[in-house]
């Protein structure tokens, strides 16, 4: 028989195959498989078959130093504080006359510029200004939530702030000059750095973000106008400093009666834990496909003017530790109103070391707002639970 006979016959062959295994997707790669007699390909879904879940949410406080926006106001149990301070570095020529005593302030203004909007737009915002002491150090790096409490303890009493403006895009307010003055003299006589201020929100019915100090953003990250006058030489000479340390904190709670639900939400930060028991996969099995599908409750949901509709599993390796999860993560994208994801690896891991923490879930981009997502949990209707879809390759 010719070669191009057998390669008709070959070709005929394996379409008939992929035609028929296209008809059953469970039997896909099972004419494959040696002895196939001895193995079985199978699939378990966690609402068909009814294997028990359990999930949680819990809040966990994270440093928020490092993102891009600086989050102020308050919308419900969230409330957005933010703390600013400035890089106050002057020319020689100023720091003598600082030195001298022969300079006045007659204007210092903060500019802020607009990035984001969590609850209504047109709803108000208020806020209050004070400095922060000397004696209280604080950086960019490891603030939290929980380190806020010595800040407001130690802050100053007044509130320092004056003409306060709002546009589409610039949010202004004046700090006294007395407080402008004072952060110069401390960099004109090398004294130890100031601390800043902090800001917090009154009477808010939103929260609202801004752009804020990151190596990728420099142009409409916060500044310090300052615009100086010596008398009988010149008038408004302005100088303009940028941050050198900004970031904001987002206190929440786990919103109330979450029988039904567990949250997801960014900043606060509210993260959900979920955990399958696989004791209906045989032993030895080999896991195929696993997916994970969480359904989201879009009216008790609630999301900012821009954000990342993503979420993120991580495979939990110590329950010990709140951090202790894996460096592999799982993206979940969202279609209607499932988000799914590949958790293969997760679930043969499981079967294999027989030790399941299950995986958290958090937001995909979870330091830049306040989105909150609501997703039903194992105590929901059956139909909308976390559901994992499972295919494995079982050795009879």
């Amino acid at each position: 028989m010719s070669i191009k006979i057998l390669s008709v016959f070959l070709f005929v062959f394996v379409i008939l195959n992929l035609v028929s295994c296209s008809d059953d997707p469970s039997k896909i790669g099972k004419g494959f498989l040696i002895n196939s007699d001895l193995i079985k390909l199978d699939s378990l879904d966690s609402y068909k078959d009814t294997f028990p879940q359990f999930s949680y949410t819990y809040k966990h406080s994270i440093p928020l130093g490092y993102s891009s926006n600086l989050l102020l106001g308050q919308k419900g149990d969230n409330v957005a504080t933010m703390l600013l301070n400035f890089n106050i570095v002057v020319p020689d020529s100023i720091k003598t006359e600082l030195l001298n005593n022969t300079l006045t302030i007659s204007s210092a203004t903060v500019q802020l510029y607009k990035s984001y909007t969590y609850g209504d737009s047109l709803a108000p915002i208020d806020y209050s200004v004070h400095s922060i002491s000397s004696a209280t150090g604080w950086t960019s790096d490891g603030f939290t939530i929980d380190s806020l409490p010595q800040i407001i303890q130690n802050m100053g009493a007044a509130d320092v702030s004056s003409n306060k403006s709002f546009t589409d895009t610039l949010y202004q307010f004046n700090i006294t000059n007395d407080l402008a003055l004072n952060w110069l003299n401390i960099y004109a006589n090398s004294q130890s750095p100031d601390n800043g201020i902090v800001v917090i929100p009154n009477n808010s019915g939103k929260i609202v973000g801004f752009y804020g100090l990151t190596t990728a953003t420099t142009v409409d990250i916060p500044f310090l106008i300052v615009v100086l006058n010596k008398p009988g030489y010149y008038n408004n000479d302005t100088l303009k400093f940028s941050t050198t340390a900004d970031l904001s904190v987002v206190s929440g709670k786990v919103p109330q009666n979450p029988n039904d639900n567990i949250y997801i939400q960014s900043s606060v930060e509210l993260e959900s834990r979920i955990r399958f028991d696989l004791s209906k996969i045989p032993a030895h099995s080999i896991i195929n496909y696993a997916e994970l599908q969480l359904t989201i409750d879009t009216t008790q949901s609630l999301f900012g003017s821009t954000y990342t509709d993503q979420l993120t599993a991580s495979f939990i390796n110590d329950t010990t530790y709140i951090d202790s999860l894996s460096t592999n993560q799982v993206t979940l994208n969202r279609t209607g109103s499932l988000y799914t994801g590949n958790v293969t690896s997760y679930v043969q891991n499981w079967l294999s070391t027989k030790i399941n923490y299950g995986m958290e879930i958090r937001a995909s981009v979870y330091d830049t707002g306040v989105e909150l997502w609501t997703l039903k949990g194992s105590n929901a209707d059956p139909s909308k639970r976390p559901r994992l879809k499972i295919i494995y390759t079982n050795n009879k």
